[in-house]
């Protein structure tokens, strides 16, 4: 995740097994922020982090490095052993030098010496970790541990992990086996740093490239207009699921042999988990929040019939928009919820889903909006329409930011204010240990397109792929059972890079500048609590 202007990175997507004595055994995900313009010692609250974290720094003759600190999810946790440190070290390694891995890592093992030698788990300890990631490891995580405790005693639980859980098992003998998850082409590693307008530039001159290389017309892949066995489902017609996504996922799949699925449209989200419910070897493509909401109300069935195979390919947005003179964020929409009328796409679409996960995790504020205050129309271009018109309402509405999505033109052409939906409750929301939501900021740029250049940055809803699990599906019809297992290892080994959609050479670029910076971010989301603070108390 990348913070705005290029100043700073973080990542929370690590995490560590803790077990311990009265049976709380849990993972802690490692909270990592690098400043990419200010030097210093890493900032933590924990000593075992702090002695790791120099004694590797100089091992590796880093002078001067970048100022990073660190905490975790949950915070304040008392923490016993050193099984953590390699998960620490490898947080910090991503946050400052760059990363593209964005599915969780779980990591455990000490490192005793200054050589990167990953030592020994206990093995009563590690048969507990094994136990606990059977459970909470989400799926299509990459679990890396020492190699030592690769031993025939572990092998059964090691393989149904990945069999059953979907869990990327990864033994390793020495730290520099995993420098893949930080050494990214893209990763910002010396102490020169680029003037914006070179990488401008670049970034120009390589999408024009990329999208004249690769980027195939919808038209020149199958698309099906009904539903069958081997369908790519998306949603409208016109969307980036249906006009780019999917048929890179085509390219993908066929250049492994994987043939006949075919880009159908939908209505969006609630119908694509719908139709793999009922058509198991389908794909879908799917907001993750709204999955998540799906799932909460059928866990068991959702857990038996459905696979995630990954949420790494792009984020929407989550747009709140007005003309209201007295509305300027989040936390003053919260404050007047119960009062102000929202006007969403309608009810069966992933937006109005979005909208009402969002109520149900926001009980007290946001989950107050009767339904009386909420109006529905056609789509996400009749919201901005609306609210155009109307300079007290609220319009809400989820969709990816790509420069010819004419919603996102449309919405600066209207001068509509963009409200961040930013609050920590929010973005600390998880689905079986995955992030449904980062925040993150859009840049907008013209060529001509818009009446003025825009910058606005939201929470935006991770994008997940999913297909039908294969025991649940086909029995024991052990070939289906493969063909299937096979279908979602290699969707999974996709780069991510080859299914993210492209932007066109001849509009504006929306910049995927990362979140908020950390003073920004701590200022609106301290609004946000100061308001709750203050509703609940005027509430007694």
């Amino acid at each position: 995740m990348w913070r705005k202007g290029g100043k700073s990175r973080e990542v929370r997507s690590v995490a560590f097994p803790v077990v311990n004595r009265n049976g709380s055994d849990r993972l802690v995900y490692v909270y990592c922020i690098a400043s990419l313009a200010e030097r210093g010692s890493p900032k933590t609250s924990h000593h075992g982090f702090a002695e790791v974290l120099f004694r590797y720094r100089g091992v590796a003759s880093e002078k001067d490095p970048l100022w990073t600190f660190f905490d975790t999810i949950p915070s304040k946790i008392h923490i016993v052993g050193d099984s953590f440190q390699l998960a620490v070290v490898i947080a910090d390694r991503m946050t400052r030098y760059g990363f593209s891995k964005s599915e969780t890592i779980i990591a455990t093992g000490c490192l005793p010496d200054h050589d990167g030698t990953v030592g020994v788990v206990d093995e009563a300890e590690f048969d507990r970790k094994l136990d606990l990631l059977f459970n909470e490891a989400p799926p299509n995580s990459l679990f890396i541990f020492p190699k030592g405790n690769s031993v025939e005693a572990t092998h059964d639980k090691l393989r149904r992990l990945r069999e059953e859980r979907g869990v990327n098992c990864k033994p390793i003998e020495n730290l520099d086996e995993v420098k893949f998850l930080w050494e990214t082409d893209g990763a910002i590693i010396g102490t020169k740093v680029v003037t914006a307008g070179f990488v401008a530039l670049a970034i120009v001159v390589y999408i024009v490239w990329r999208w004249g290389q690769d980027s195939p017309p919808v038209e020149s892949w199958p698309v099906s207009a009904e539903v069958i066995s081997r369908s790519v489902n998306t949603a409208g017609e016109n969307g980036a699921y249906h006009t780019q996504m999917c048929p890179r996922l085509l390219v993908a799949l066929s250049k492994v042999g994987i043939q006949g699925y075919k880009c159908t449209p939908s209505k969006g989200t609630p119908e694509n988990i719908e139709r793999v419910l009922e058509n198991p070897t389908n794909i879908s493509f799917v907001q993750l929040d709204v999955y998540a909401k799906k799932a909460s109300e059928q866990p068991e069935k959702f857990k038996k019939k459905l696979s995630v195979i990954r949420s790494d390919i792009a984020c929407e947005g989550l747009w709140m928009v007005t003309k209201n003179p007295t509305l300027n964020n989040y936390s003053e929409i919260l404050a007047s919820a119960q009062d102000i009328a929202f006007i969403l796409p309608a009810k069966e679409s992933g937006s109005a889903a979005s909208f009402a996960f969002l109520q149900t995790n926001d009980l007290k504020r946001l989950g107050h909006v009767p339904e009386i205050n909420k109006r529905y129309v056609d789509d996400a271009t009749a919201v901005l329409n609306e609210v155009a018109n109307d300079d007290s309402a609220v319009g809400f509405f989820v969709q990816f930011a790509h420069p010819e999505n004419a919603d996102i033109k449309l919405m600066a052409q209207k001068k509509l204010k963009v409200i961040p939906v930013v609050s920590n409750e929010i973005l600390d929301i998880r689905q079986n240990g995955l992030s449904v939501y980062q925040r993150q900021t859009f840049n907008l740029r013209s060529r001509n397109i818009f009446a003025g250049a825009m910058e606005a940055t939201t929470a935006c809803a991770l994008v997940a792929v999913i297909t039908g699990a294969p025991e649940e599906a086909f029995g024991s019809d052990r070939d289906k059972i493969n063909a299937q297992r096979r279908l979602i290892q290699k969707v999974h080994d996709v780069p991510a890079e080859e299914l993210r959609p492209q932007e066109s050479q001849v509009t504006a670029i929306i910049g995927y500048a990362g979140a908020l910076t950390e003073k920004v971010m701590e200022e609106l989301a301290a609004l946000v609590e100061n308001m709750r603070r203050m509703i609940e108390r005027l509430s007694k």
